[in-house]
């Protein structure tokens, strides 16, 4: 019996170790020119009180790397519900354009407003792309730390 316990309880320390990997899995990847970043959010549950604000998707940005020509390069957020049109909702700048990589606790925030058509109350589907201001964007690159809507 004690065996069943101790193995419970080396279960649960273990889960609980891996919980906070199990509830960021969604974001830390990194978008390119080339390769966007997908990841879905679904928004909080509405209150019955009205809302004087619409909505925002909240990009958090953990790491950053530059284009190797040092050419400047935009993020772009894009999103759709279900299997809608895709459109898109806003565009950033990192600034300074130098390489960074922080913690969660101290990454870049980039707030959107969500278009009414996303802000339904179903879940978004965001794609985030790197598209270069100028130059090629070669060898530039945005880490997504999580992506939340508010």
């Amino acid at each position: 019996m004690a065996d069943i316990s101790i193995r419970r309880m080396a279960f649960c320390v273990s889960a609980f170790a891996l919980w906070p990997a199990l509830t960021s899995a969604q974001g830390s990847q990194a978008a390119t020119v080339d390769k966007p970043v997908v990841l879905t959010a679904t928004p909080p549950p509405r209150k019955a009180a009205p809302v004087s604000r619409g909505m925002q998707a909240v990009v958090s940005v953990t790491e950053y790397h530059p284009a190797s020509d040092r050419s400047p390069v935009e993020v772009v957020v894009s999103g759709r519900v279900n299997s809608g049109t895709e459109q898109e909702i806003g565009r950033f700048g990192i600034t300074p354009n130098s390489p960074f990589t922080v913690n969660s606790s101290e990454a870049q925030r980039f707030g959107l407003d969500l278009p009414p058509s996303l802000a339904t109350g179903a879940p978004v589907t965001f794609s985030i792309r790197l598209i270069p201001a100028m130059g090629t964007g070669e060898g530039a690159s945005v880490r997504i730390g999580d992506l939340e809507i508010r």
